[in-house]
């Protein structure tokens, strides 16, 4: 499964780590989005899962507001998406750390959403936006009915 991540992230230490990952860069800040990784990813995905971390960024405790790109690119790909919440990652790896802390971590994972005729139909942005809201709604669901780890 190759992973989603900003091309700042990709940098040492975790370089050390990631060739077996084959990660995929994408550069957040590019105005109007990074297209050259959308497309990347949909290459990938010809081949095997991407992993996509649909808000971007570690969140600080708010709600989960995932980005239009994953709506996007779900209806682009055509390809079941697979929800999964990480419970415990903001304890492990908080904002500006750079080493993991040893802290336990709890993963769910939903039923796969199988967009099927939605991806056949309009690829607009209203379609995206309202693709992202229901993936967003499932990762929701999987951390409401998660035990917090440890």
């Amino acid at each position: 499964m190759a992973p989603l991540l900003a091309r700042g992230i990709l940098r040492f230490p975790l370089t050390l780590f990631s060739s077996p990952w084959r990660p995929l860069p994408i550069d957040r800040r590019r105005p109007g989005g990074d297209i050259a990784a959308l497309r990347a990813v949909l290459q990938a995905l010809r081949s095997h899962p991407v992993l996509v971390f649909p808000e971007g960024t570690r969140r600080r405790g708010e709600a989960a507001v995932g980005l239009p790109g994953v709506g996007w690119l779900a209806l682009r790909a055509g390809v079941p998406v697979l929800p999964a919440a990480l419970l415990g990652a903001g304890d492990a790896m908080p904002r500006g750390a750079i080493w993991p802390r040893r802290r336990p971590l709890l993963v769910r994972v939903g039923p796969p959403i199988d967009l099927g005729a939605a991806a056949l139909g309009a690829r607009s942005t209203e379609r995206a936006a309202e693709v992202t809201a229901v993936i967003m709604a499932a990762i929701a669901a999987l951390e409401a009915d998660g035990t917090p780890p440890g």
